[in-house]
């Protein structure tokens, strides 16, 4: 018998649980406190239910955690979808993305850094353009609709 406090853990309560996510905008923290369950505790379900996916055992936690994912990614999606529809407000749903779900969107994931590594290059190409305008015909390229170009 395992010595000890009997866990928190209460899969009846994964609904209210999932409403909290989506309440604050993807924040595991928030969505922890609203339900009066303490952050380090709920980390650890969360932790052994992503263990307990990846090894593929069907767990209680493994099931939460599958849960809370999917309700963490269309959050993800219902943000992405405010910020291309108003841009005043996309700075702050990236920064807000950035810190809710890290591995996706913090400046150190990689496909962060390859995003910034396009913007850049298309930034250092533009700007190659305008100092320097293309001219004549033998620099002059058209590109037709899939993208190729046509001399």
């Amino acid at each position: 018998m395992k010595a000890g406090r009997k866990s928190l853990f209460d899969p009846n309560k994964t609904d209210d649980i999932m409403a909290s996510i989506k309440k604050a905008n993807g924040s595991l923290g928030t969505a922890a406190d609203l339900n009066l369950i303490p952050r380090e505790t709920f980390y650890g379900w969360v932790r052994k239910g992503d263990e307990d996916l990846k090894n593929n055992q069907d767990t209680e936690f493994a099931q939460f955690s599958g849960i809370l994912r999917k309700t963490q990614a269309e959050v993800v999606v219902s943000l992405c979808k405010q910020a291309l529809a108003n841009p005043r407000k996309g700075n702050f749903i990236i920064w807000w993305l950035g810190k809710v779900c890290r591995e996706d969107f913090a400046p150190d994931a990689q496909e962060y850094k390859e995003l910034v590594a396009i913007y850049i290059k298309l930034r250092e190409d533009f700007q190659r353009l305008k100092d320097k305008p293309l001219q004549g015909s033998q620099h002059v390229r058209e590109l037709d609709r899939g993208g190729n170009c046509q001399e």
